[in-house]
């Protein structure tokens, strides 16, 4: 019985796309993550839009700065791609004008590094919600 459990509940866990191109970052933020919801993490800023088809993610961590590319650079690529609905986004990273860039790309909010774990979840719930109800 547990086998089924444990099966039934990777296939309804909801999907994060992380998109993290520090090593150290992205395993911390994955292994956290990884308990609740199904991670898929791209550490550089290529084939995003690719993995977005194969993944189809319920929401998109994105940091600022991703190898050559910015959040607004990956974000710009999935926007004109065509694919349709875009799932919610939230930017995070250290940079001093995060609130502004968030705004500036549309993200539906932002997580400044550092953080705490606590506000890691609070915010992807929060993003979850507005995928849920279908508001970008």
């Amino acid at each position: 019985m547990v086998a089924k459990y444990d099966h039934f509940k990777l296939i309804t866990m909801k999907k994060i796309m992380l998109i993290e191109d520090d090593n150290d970052i992205a395993d911390v933020v994955e292994i956290i993550l990884s308990s609740n919801y199904k991670v898929y993490t791209h550490k550089n800023g290529l084939g995003i839009v690719k993995a977005l088809l194969q993944h189809v993610p319920d929401v998109i961590l994105i940091d600022n700065s991703v190898g050559q590319k910015t959040a607004a650079d990956i974000i710009g690529e999935i926007k004109s791609s065509g694919i349709l609905p875009i799932p919610p986004y939230v930017l995070f990273s250290a940079h001093p004008n995060i609130e502004a860039i968030t705004k500036q790309i549309g993200a539906v909010g932002y997580l400044a590094k550092p953080f705490e774990i606590e506000q890691l979840y609070t915010c992807i719930e929060k993003a979850l919600n507005l995928s849920a109800t279908g508001t970008p």
